[in-house]
């Protein structure tokens, strides 16, 4: 009985040795792409990326990466990158912290309708002033007037 069960192993293991390898080789084309995407402009792959090095997934972490990957794409309007950068700021992850960027950009993806960012913008607000929030709404509708160019 245990040489049919290291028979049964060592046929399983030879089968699946080779699909890891592709696995591992799909993993580096992957990464490859979204580079290529995310250089090039790609917004979505620019929030991969972004999420990529937040989250040290195949990377080490890098949150001054992250940010600059997340405000590429927030500049152009993604709203999950949006979040995730008034995350950052909000936090100080690979930023100084500053409730006043965090609330802008949160405002401008609640603005386009991210259900999160609603309760999110609130949770912001209520660790700053009312002069400070009524600065940050000021420079969130700058922000969007300039179609989300020169938030900061």
């Amino acid at each position: 009985m245990t040489r049919w069960i290291l028979i049964f192993y060592t046929t399983i293991a030879s089968f699946y040795v080779p699909l890891a390898a592709n696995a591992q080789n799909t993993n580096k084309e992957t990464s490859q792409n979204i580079l290529t995407l995310a250089n090039a402009g790609d917004a979505a792959a620019q929030y991969n990326l972004g999420l990529i090095y937040a989250n040290g997934i195949g990377v080490q972490e890098n949150d001054v990466e992250a940010v600059r990957w997340f405000r590429l794409a927030a500049e152009q309007g993604n709203i999950r990158s949006q979040v995730n950068l008034a995350n950052m700021y909000a936090q100080g992850d690979g930023v100084t912290q500053n409730f006043i960027t965090a609330y802008i950009w949160v405002s401008l993806s609640a603005a386009q309708g991210d259900q999160g960012a609603k309760s999110g913008k609130a949770i912001i607000a209520s660790m700053m002033t009312k002069e400070q929030i009524t600065e940050a709404e000021q420079l969130a509708t700058t922000c969007l007037a300039n179609n989300y160019k020169n938030c900061d």
